[in-house]
């Protein structure tokens, strides 16, 4: 039950639409062509990671939307969440704090496009 809260959730926050749908292969396509333009950097103080993610206003012409945390996977995630954005320059960035203890796959889901548009999907990697 609890899956399934966490996969409609997932849908509804992404914007999926009916009659709009990306399949894996397209997905697969958008992080290959536009990973490197969100930027991920963590830095370990004492006991805490701060996750701070950048992104362009615009890819592809698609204008961005918004951030999304996933925990552990993005087709059963154990948690997701939206992250408030800000804009600085020509980029909207956002971040979080976790504690150490706490570290576990994390995945962060970069929107962009409005209806039918396209996320970018990468991993934070804790060091």
């Amino acid at each position: 039950m609890l899956k399934c809260f966490f996969g409609l959730l997932i849908s509804l926050s992404f914007g999926a639409q009916a009659g709009c749908s990306i399949s894996d292969e397209m997905r697969e396509m958008y992080n290959a062509k536009y990973a490197e333009q969100i930027s991920i950097d963590v830095k370990l103080s004492e006991h805490n990671y701060t996750v701070l993610i950048s992104a362009p206003k615009a890819l592809n012409s698609e204008p961005f939307q918004g951030f999304h945390l996933v925990a552990d996977s993005f087709n059963e995630p154990t948690f997701a969440a939206a992250l408030e954005s800000f804009e600085e320059g020509s980029e909207f960035k956002t971040w979080f704090d976790i504690d150490a203890g706490l570290v576990r796959k994390h995945l962060i889901v970069v929107t962009f496009g409005e209806d039918c548009g396209f996320d970018v999907t990468k991993e934070v990697f804790y060091q």
